[in-house]
């Protein structure tokens, strides 16, 4: 049993007792407790065994950073080892057992030598609820057990690679009992533990579950690599890697450790200065951790003030009047005074040892490190790991006897000398393969087109359609493409009797291209995939592809990792596994992606064409460059593909080797792209879009008259929308002519809107409606024209709307139904308030088409967004078009200046006035900040009350203008406060302007931001950790000329493509391909329409 503690390990236990798996008797059991009642099933004898090997390391179950089984003496793993064996003798005397003891997941590797045919169940849970009971039951921080969790996760499955696995999550066992129970049970019998017997009852109870999460919490506490291990526990990404915790982890465990001991001295005191003696050490851990970030900890401070008044008064309810308890909670608070007193001097104690710590701290990582990495790598250990991934290979191929892939996989690995490539094999295997083992085929999901075209290839292409038959999806067809073979590859394809291959053939050869082009033309599947008569497929390729595209409808393709073989003298080896996240711009320079591990919605080949048949090679780079230009692919980071570089026979990679045209085309094409865009259209029934804004005034215009300007390029467009807001128009949109119609129609209240919302949807003239929010005036107002005119309509969401009003720390994520609506008068009575908000929010998901710009809203919304950026208009945020010495003149600037630019919305949770707290620790005359606000707020007022010389305020500009400034500025600085839920969910319009114009980017790791720093497109610095952002500051400024140019370029082909104008009609190409014709109506539509009648009638009877 392998679980971190607190993970529901002894519920499953406990079930698995009852099933009729020895566990103990009752004196071998540690006895139950407080938060265990039932028991916790864990035996003394184990218990003393783990205890002596993680104490003779210096190590315990909670201190565990620098733990490694290399570190336990020999003399400790030979008095251990003879316990450990006499432990499994007496387990194996009752048949099959189980044992349960959280510590296997740090110490399985000692223990697994004397275990027989071991079978491992991997309980999971949440890791805040285990954090949250950590700290409830040990007094451990928060944070220090999220890290404790991710340290026994990394740990139990790299130690556990070997070991066949089933997964079973608590949450899953408390509230589905006996399916989860089956699913359990079963799984064992497919593995071999036979003759379990399920309870007549259920052992799992809710009563005992004591600590809950919600998601808004846990996307705030949990750090980005905790976030990717809790999704692959639940199925939602491939596994991560093995490499151990992560830096975040480790330096989280590093201080918590040292300060354990104090923690647990106060367990003496009284429940209330407990509380505090526990935050003042998970904020004395922050503080070291964060760089000090005492307005942070004030914060924190009032929080558990407010905490302890909470529980304060709700104990002393029970057991005292109410007198008594306000005596308790002035108590409290007077600890709590204390606190602050111990935290001020924690500050200035902190500060002091903060850098010997940050030192230490890294000569221990580089001695770790130095530690578990040998010399050398001897013969033997090769065999060994070769053999143990043979081993594992042999027991797939009795599962899948015919399976060509695991067959040449293994010949593959028989040559295969690299150690890392053969580990990595090895982890594959076991964590794909081993794992489904037992999984049924899927027949049930879309047609999947296969194109393959042939060119005498009679030797290998029973091979490549063997690997096809063997895919446990089924449904599927297969379009072999004959061209021109003369090798008897045509008496092969006239023997295949499979009803779902349909071969095809060319009486002249036209190459793979015009091969490919024709299965395409008579492919009926809305998938589409590739195989080339040369490669093989891993027997779940479709049922993994298909599956993530499933997962996730609003993307569009998916590619897995390959294994790149090579033969060479007879001898096949494996020469590299490809595996790479995502970047188009490193997929440009260095092609990663294989056409045979590309899968794709058939919208994409729809909109864009086939395969260029002038390019008599790297036609497969072209489609996939094209395909995945506005919009990344899923990835697979697991094999799932057998490249061949075989020996004579004439494949077109060594053919083609010296022609260097297709490759001169391709880039001229990619280079045309940058310019224009895809070339792309809107569906012939599309002749003019009504685009849709809730209002003209403020900043929530900016994006519709930015859709609807780019649009207005290639199609007739109108833009409709209210005035809401004392203001005229919006101000740096002030004056210009709009290159299309506009409709502008009165803002008011209920019910004199009804009246004005019903003028402005008769006055809809389109054939596709483009609504911009989901507010009422735009996406009520869609709706309506839907249900009343047929016309079809699709929603962008730019901003999580329940939270973004007036963005606060406490702000979380409510909703409403649209029958509470109807009782609510007085606030629905205003068409924007935050009520409407909350209900229109929850019928977003029935919206046949969505887009968004935030990869948190897209999950949001239920991962099944297209992408639209915050785009802007190429055409002015053109560098070339301005000259950068002449901006700096006009407001002042010498060339010397470093200028920080803060364009927008000036809101605090932005990060504004920690630029002004930038200032004046960098004091430094030559950083100037520049603020350009596009409106007035009271934080906009409050900031120019304390504006210092080395700040310039700055009116609302027009877009020209704000270019010219961009590109005037040195640098950009996106500090969105993570504490802030409308932080999550924005994607700031001058992250755009910087892309586009040049001046380097820091951002918080909030949203998409920290997935753009690992592409090199901006650097990631944590809110409020002001020494890492002046080092930061420093190192752009010290890159060099060419460097900072590179830079600049890759940031703006960036921009180009998916935050340009450009960007606009492939979006909405996309969106409408299979969207139906007018005259449709969308039964969200009918819904909204019947509650909006009701809504009418009850306003206007008032």
């Amino acid at each position: 049993m392998l679980g971190m503690h607190r993970s529901g390990t002894s519920a499953i236990t406990d079930f698995l007792r009852s099933c009729g798996l020895f566990v103990g008797t009752q004196d071998e059991l540690t006895k139950p407790g407080t938060e265990n009642p039932k028991g916790f099933f864990e035996r003394y004898d184990a218990r003393r065994i783990c205890d002596t090997l993680l104490h003779s390391a210096d190590a315990d179950w909670w201190k565990a950073a620098d733990f490694s089984t290399d570190r336990i003496p020999a003399s400790t793993l030979t008095d251990t080892g003879t316990a450990i064996d006499a432990l499994v003798s007496k387990l194996d005397a009752h048949g099959s057992w189980v044992l349960k003891e959280p510590r296997l997941c740090l110490l399985l590797p000692v223990f697994e030598r004397y275990l027989r045919d071991p079978v491992a169940v991997v309980v999971y849970r949440n890791p805040l609820e285990v954090a949250y009971s950590l700290r409830h039951r040990n007094g451990i921080p928060v944070e220090a057990g999220l890290a404790l969790w991710e340290l026994y996760v990394t740990s139990l499955l790299r130690h556990s690679q070997n070991i066949p696995k089933v997964f079973v999550s608590y949450e899953n066992m408390v509230r589905e009992p006996t399916s989860t129970g089956n699913g359990l049970c079963s799984a064992l019998e497919r593995i071999g533990i036979h003759r379990l017997k399920l309870p007549p009852n259920n052992i799992v109870e809710a009563q005992y579950r004591h600590q809950f999460s919600n998601i808004d919490t846990f996307e705030l506490m949990v750090s980005a690599s905790q976030n990717r291990l809790w999704c692959y526990l639940n199925g939602e990404t491939d596994e991560p890697a093995f490499d151990g915790p992560s830096e975040h982890c480790y330096a989280v465990l590093q201080h918590f450790e040292a300060d354990y001991a104090r923690l647990q001295h106060s367990k003496k005191t009284t429940p209330q200065i407990k509380y505090l003696r526990e935050a003042q050490l998970e904020n004395n851990l922050r503080l070291r951790q964060q760089d000090n970030r005492i307005q942070q900890l004030n914060q924190h401070l009032r929080q558990s003030e407010q905490k302890l008044t909470s529980q304060t008064l709700i104990a002393a309810s029970e057991q005292y009047a109410r007198q008594q308890a306000e005596l308790n909670a002035k108590d409290a608070y007077t600890a709590a005074e204390n606190y602050e007193t111990q935290i001020r001097e924690l500050k200035r104690s902190l500060q002091i040892l903060k850098q010997d710590q940050e030192s230490n701290a890294q000569k221990t990582r580089v001695l770790n490190k130095k530690s578990i990495q040998p010399a050398t790598v001897q013969p033997q250990y090769r065999s060994d790991r070769r053999s143990k991934t043979i081993d594992l290979l042999d027991r797939l191929r009795s599962i899948f006897p015919s399976s060509v892939f695991y067959e040449a996989l293994q010949t593959a690995i028989t040559g295969t000398d690299n150690h890392e490539t053969l580990e990595l094999v090895r982890g594959a295997l076991t964590e794909i393969d081993i794992k489904m083992i037992g999984r049924f085929s899927v027949h049930d999901g879309p047609l999947v087109s296969i194109i393959m075209p042939t060119h005498n290839r009679a030797g290998l292409l029973a091979e490549a359609v063997a690997s096809v038959s063997d895919q446990t999806y089924g449904n599927f067809e297969l379009i072999i493409c004959d061209d021109a073979s003369d090798d008897g590859t045509n008496d092969y394809l006239t023997k295949l009797t499979d009803a779902r291959i349909n071969v095809i053939r060319h009486s002249e050869r036209k190459g793979a291209a015009a091969a490919r082009n024709y299965a395409l033309s008579l492919a009926k599947g809305n998938i589409l995939a590739y195989l080339d008569s040369d490669n093989l497929w891993h027997p779940r390729f479709l049922e993994l592809s298909v599956g993530r595209l499933l997962d996730m409808p609003g993307r569009q393709s998916v590619y897995a990792a390959y294994y790149d073989t090579i033969e060479k003298n007879r001898k096949t080896s494996i020469k590299r596994i490809n595996v790479r996240s995502f970047n188009l711009e490193s997929q440009i320079s260095s092609p990663f992606i294989d056409l045979n591990s590309f899968v794709h919605r058939r919208d994409l080949y729809d909109m864009l064409g086939g395969f260029d048949e002038a390019l008599a090679r790297r036609q497969d780079f072209d489609l996939v460059s094209r395909y995945c230009w506005t919009q990344e692919p899923i990835q697979i980071s697991h094999p799932l593909n057998l490249y061949r570089r075989l020996e004579n026979i004439q494949q077109i990679t060594n053919v083609e080797k010296q022609n260097t045209v297709p490759s001169t085309i391709i880039s001229e094409k990619i280079n045309r792209r940058y310019e224009t865009g895809l070339a792309v259209n809107l569906p012939s029934w599309v002749q003019k879009v009504s685009v849709l804004s809730w209002d003209m005034n403020r900043n929530h215009f900016a994006k519709a008259y930015s859709v609807a300007e780019a649009l207005s390029r290639s199609v007739e467009v109108e833009l409709l929308s209210f005035s809401f807001f004392p203001e005229e128009n919006y101000k740096p949109l002030e004056g210009k002519t709009p290159p299309f119609e506009c409709k502008f129609f009165p803002g008011s209240e209920f019910p004199e809107f009804f009246s004005t919302m019903a003028k402005a949807m008769h006055s809809i003239e389109g054939d596709l409606i483009y609504a911009v929010k989901p507010r009422l005036p735009s996406f009520g107002l869609a709706m309506m024209a839907n249900y009343h005119h047929g016309i079809p309509f699709m929603l962008e969401c730019n901003d999580l709307e329940t939270v973004v009003s007036s963005p606060k720390s406490r702000d979380r994520h409510t909703s409403l139904s649209l029958d509470e609506l109807l009782g609510n008068h007085q606030e629905s009575k205003n068409p924007y308030s935050l009520v409407w908000s909350q209900a229109l929010d929850e019928l977003v998901a029935d919206v046949p088409v969505t887009l968004t710009h935030n990869d948190n809203l897209n999950r949001h919304y239920g991962n099944r967004s297209l992408f639209l950026r915050n785009v802007k208009n190429e055409k002015v945020y053109d560098p070339s078009l301005y000259d950068r010495d002449d901006v700096r003149k006009k407001y002042g600037l010498t060339s010397s200046d470093r200028v920080i630019l803060f364009g927008g919305l000036v809101r605090k949770h932005k990060g504004i006035f920690e630029l002004l707290k930038l200032l004046e620790t960098l004091d430094d005359p030559r950083y100037k900040l520049l603020v350009v606000g596009n409106r007035q707020t009271p934080d906009l007022l409050k900031l120019i009350d304390s504006a210092a010389q080395n700040v310039i305020l700055l009116p609302p500009q027009t877009p020209e203008e704000m270019a010219a400034l961009n590109l005037a500025a040195d640098l950009v600085i996106l500090w969105l406060d993570p504490q802030v839920a409308a932080s999550h969910f924005q994607s700031p319009y001058k992250m755009s302007d910087a892309l586009a114009m040049g001046p380097a980017i820091i951002a918080s790791p909030t949203g998409d931001q920290a997935k753009f720093a690992e592409h090199g497109i901006m650097s990631m610095v944590p809110y409020g950790n002001f020494e890492l952002l002046v080092r930061k500051i420093e190192e752009i400024f010290s890159l060099s000329r060419d460097e900072t140019d590179r830079r600049r370029r890759l940031n703006r082909q960036f921009f180009l493509r998916e935050f340009s104008y450009n960007a606009v009609a492939p979006a909405v190409a996309l969106g409408s391909t299979g969207m139906a014709y007018k005259d449709q109506t969308y039964p969200i539509s009918e819904r909204f329409a019947a509650f909006f009648g009701d809504f009418a009638k009850s306003h206007r009877s008032i």
